[in-house]
């Protein structure tokens, strides 16, 4: 009897065991989506809420890395590697920030410090870059103690290549 209930009770809660699956999903303002039938291509975007690490811009077309990312298949591509050394240091940093970097191509190169509220604090750096291994060094004096964004943009308007990238920095003073 015991065997019995058992089997009627497993035979009525199977139906109501199932998987989760999880779909790619971004929590955005807004966006769109753009389709070309004819050339098969499309292009979709959001606009608020996104985790951008690095941007790659070249003759109109920008490549982001963030959450809008669907399912995707692998495709051999040519890297093209713009930057051969990049370092900021000491992080955190007290007087002073370092920052190293050789670049493939001479260009214009500026940086920019930004607060949490995205406020421009500071003017780092902006000058033609000849090329080779180079340090700048500028004074955090004035700067109050947290965290701040260390922007960077490298421009080659020759090759239609810019690269963005952002350093999260930490002032302390002692």
């Amino acid at each position: 009897m015991r065997l019995l209930v058992f089997a009627v009770i497993l035979l009525f809660s199977c139906p109501l065991v199932y998987g989760q699956s999880v779909t790619p999903q971004v929590v955005a303002s807004g966006g769109g989506y753009w389709v070309n039938t004819q050339a098969n291509l499309s292009i979709s975007f959001t606009v608020g809420e996104m985790s951008q690490v690095e941007t790659f811009s070249a003759q109109g077309y920008h490549l982001t890395q963030g959450f809008q990312q669907p399912n995707f298949d692998l495709v051999g591509l040519q890297e093209q590697d713009f930057v051969n050394l990049f370092e900021v240091f000491p992080n955190p940093a007290d007087a002073y920030l370092n920052v190293r970097y050789d670049l493939r191509h001479p260009g214009m190169l500026s940086m920019h410090l930004f607060d949490l509220n995205g406020v421009e604090v500071v003017e780092a750096f902006q000058d033609n870059y000849s090329g080779g291994l180079e340090e700048f060094s500028f004074p955090l004096d004035g700067l109050a103690h947290g965290m701040y964004f260390l922007q960077v943009r490298y421009q080659v308007p020759s090759k239609a290549i810019e690269h963005l990238s952002h350093f999260k920095i930490n002032v302390i003073h002692p």
